[in-house]
């Protein structure tokens, strides 16, 4: 009885020890693992180069930024292009780990890992850029809207914005009836037809697009809203590795100040 007792005993010691070696190599596998980085497939010059999931040369501002401050760490990572909303979807489920150039709200916040301060207040000495939202109109088609940095009046029908885009939620708040488009162009053709009153964007979206042809589309000079952008983590990656997740926001400031000029040079 007490060999029988003595070898289950050994056998128990075995699995145990089995056991953790296999969830040390899980571990180390998941460290060792590339962070994987998910950005969008819209052409956002200077700040995203290229439209579609081919990553160029040349990837823009955002891109080159975000490559240094990784490196820095001498930390492996993978990027992968998808439609902004794919993105936000896969970093909610943890299948990326990163994304560049995110602003914040709070339904993001819950599945987001933002960079906040000693306060828990975000921490915008570690935002990643700043981007203005302008409103688009075509002077053919309603000559009555006015915006004047406060109230936005003589909207009818419908705002366009792209799906997705955080100002949507801020339309909304301010009472517009918004359509939701799945990209610039969509949303400029819409506004060429006289199908939408106004549409909402960056000017680095829309330009490249009306370069290519003649219209009648202006924009007001006063932004709509300026907002923050942030490198956002997923909930998972950074419960995994906050030392590593807080060391490459600190590094954010630096590195936007020593690549200053080069980008610059190149971008612009």
């Amino acid at each position: 009885m007490r060999i029988a007792q003595h070898g289950l005993k050994i056998i128990l010691t075995i699995l145990c020890l089995l056991s953790v070696g296999f969830g040390l190599n899980k571990t180390l596998h998941a460290h060792n693992s590339p962070i994987l980085v998910c950005y969008s497939t819209d052409h956002f010059p200077p700040f995203i180069v290229g439209q579609g999931e081919k990553i160029p040369k040349n990837p823009g501002i955002q891109i080159e930024l975000l490559q240094k401050v990784i490196e820095a760490e001498k930390t492996k990572f993978t990027l992968i292009r998808r439609p902004w909303k794919r993105c936000l979807k896969m970093l909610e489920t943890g299948e990326v780990d990163m994304i560049p150039g995110a602003s914040f709200l709070e339904s993001r916040s819950k599945y987001a890992k933002y960079p906040r301060d000693k306060t828990g207040a975000l921490d915008n000495e570690r935002k990643f850029i700043k981007s203005e939202y302008l409103i688009f109109y075509n002077i053919r088609n309603n000559s009555d809207l006015r915006w004047d940095g406060e109230s936005l009046s003589g909207v009818e029908r419908h705002i366009g914005a792209e799906l997705g885009f955080s100002v949507v939620t801020h339309l909304m708040e301010d009472g517009f009836n918004i359509l939701e488009l799945e990209n610039t162009a969509k949303g400029l053709e819409l506004l060429e037809r006289g199908r939408i009153d106004a549409f909402v964007s960056f000017l680095n979206l829309v330009n490249p697009i009306l370069e290519k042809k003649d219209h009648t589309i202006k924009h007001f000079s006063k932004p709509y809203l300026s907002k923050n952008y942030y490198l956002i983590m997923s909930n998972s990656f950074y419960s995994a590795h906050p030392a590593l997740s807080e060391r490459i926001w600190d590094r954010i400031p630096a590195v936007k100040r020593e690549m200053a000029d080069y980008l610059n040079k190149k971008y612009f």
